[in-house]
């Protein structure tokens, strides 16, 4: 998954964090909330975030390198969702109007924020069409699996949500995660081996597969398996 940091030249990106000054936040602790006047963005240089939504729930997992508040600027200056540290959280503080002369200074870059803002909408808007309950998890489960990778790894990877977390992102109920987290051992997508509160992924691009397959996952001939960590399961 790229990150904002990864989405631009080594230069744009110091030129970003140069214009504001970091800040500390410990675990738990909310770093924006929802419906307050937007006064800044920050770039997350260590750590996890939490994206929340008063209708939502729990909207995205944001690793090391994500710019976070943006959205804002593009709308009408309100924070649209409430971003919450998972673990200790170090970021850079940008003031709004150093942001906007960023912007300014650097057009393309301006576009391709854009850009990205309208296809988290569409995102956020794919959550609440219509689809299986087993599609929708392993979705939700991939998504917060490369918000947790701190590199292209292929696994194992241990994903620190409960699975009431992992409902709320796929916007689906607890019964529908317990019998769908079956599914996904049974087929060694995930690794029943792992503490409480938390979800090991044995081969991350097995993940990948089964949330890019256009197939219906579960108990069926043709469906993806994984291949629990053996290292024989080949990405795309």
């Amino acid at each position: 998954m790229h990150t904002f940091e990864t989405r631009v030249r080594p230069d744009e990106f110091e030129d970003l964090v140069g214009r504001g000054h970091k800040a500390r936040y410990p675990a738990g602790a909310f770093l924006m909330r929802q419906g307050e006047p937007s006064d800044c963005v920050m770039v997350l240089l260590h750590g996890h975030v939490t994206i929340h939504s008063g209708d939502h729930g729990l909207m995205a997992v944001r690793r090391r390198g994500e710019l976070l508040g943006e959205f804002a600027f593009f709308q009408d200056g309100l924070r649209t969702a409430s971003v919450r540290a998972h673990d200790d959280v170090t970021v850079v503080k940008i003031p709004g109007r150093h942001f906007l002369a960023y912007l300014d200074a650097n057009p393309r870059i301006q576009r391709d924020l854009l850009r990205l803002a309208i296809a988290k909408l569409r995102t956020a808007e794919s959550r609440r069409t219509k689809a299986s309950s087993g599609a929708a998890l392993v979705r939700a489960l991939a998504q917060a699996a490369e918000g947790f990778a701190e590199d292209p790894t292929t696994g194992p990877l241990l994903v620190p949500l409960t699975q009431a977390e992992l409902g709320g992102l796929a916007g689906i109920s607890d019964l529908s995660v317990v019998r769908g987290m079956k599914v996904l051992r049974d087929q060694r997508v995930v690794d029943a081996r792992a503490r409480k509160g938390s979800v090991l992924i044995p081969c991350l691009a097995c993940l990948r597969r089964a949330a890019l397959s256009t197939q219906k996952y579960g108990k069926l001939p043709g469906s993806i398996n994984g291949c629990g960590g053996a290292g024989s399961c080949p990405e795309g």
